[in-house]
């Protein structure tokens, strides 16, 4: 792995391209799993194999989300806050006019084009620190990474409801890691190589009309008695956090 002062300026764009795509993956599986669970009080008894079908759907996304985060915040690799320390070591990039007129033109962040100076020192430092395992979120995502998600150890075999206990990920963490990793990206890549990268939009209506076909081709074929019978102990479980 090259040290920091060996990355070109087009090294660091393509860093950045890539953690950008692990974040707004991770975001959009994330829009999924939200709009799955706040659907499923209305339809969890009305859909056959609902828990089957649905639950897995939704742990699914669950799963790639977290995936998607221990690519940008993981230990050893081409993570975030390598990217960040590499970035401190090349103030010098930084093309101020570039960058205004780049972020101009962005639907979301224009109103920051007049805003743009050069990076803070003291905030690179705070946010370095923000990316890594020093902030608890960072942490205990790492902990699910090495027990659970990439290797099969004793925590996650034996006991894994006392590591759930011990070390929650929680959808707001989850939440929170994909904002503030976006935020933080985008503070530093627009100024140095002009991208930024951002996601919005709900897919709860999108769902909602699935679900809503599911329905009507489901009493075309039987009654609804017959229905509301299939779905009954086809109940899933979408907590507020992982496990």
């Amino acid at each position: 792995m090259k040290k920091s002062r060996e990355y070109s300026k087009e090294d660091i764009a393509k860093w950045a391209d890539s953690l950008a795509y692990e974040l707004v993956s991770a975001k959009i599986h994330m829009l999924h799993a939200d709009a799955i669970r706040e659907l499923v009080p209305k339809y969890r008894f009305r859909i056959q194999k609902f828990a089957d079908i649905w639950g897995y759907t939704y742990w699914a996304h669950v799963d790639a989300t977290i995936m998607h985060l221990c690519r940008v915040y993981d230990r050893t690799s081409l993570n975030l806050h390598r990217l960040l320390l590499a970035m401190r070591e090349h103030e010098d990039w930084i093309n101020k006019s570039a960058a205004r007129e780049e972020v101009r033109r962005h639907p979301i962040l224009s109103d920051a084009a007049d805003k743009i100076r050069d990076i803070d020192t003291n905030q690179l430092a705070s946010d370095a620190r923000d990316v890594s395992q020093a902030n608890d979120r960072v942490s205990v995502l790492q902990k699910w990474r090495d027990r659970r998600f990439f290797h099969k150890t004793s925590d996650d075999v034996w006991n894994f409801e006392r590591f759930t206990r011990r070390h929650p990920l929680r959808n707001s963490d989850i939440s929170w890691l994909i904002q503030n990793g976006l935020k933080i990206l985008n503070r530093y890549t627009y100024q140095t190589v002009g991208k930024a990268s951002y996601v919005r939009g709900d897919l709860t209506q999108e769902y909602r009309k699935v679900f809503e076909i599911i329905l009507r081709a489901q009493k075309g074929v039987r009654g609804p008695a017959a229905s509301a019978q299939a779905g009954r102990g086809s109940v899933i479980k979408l907590q507020d956090s992982v496990g």
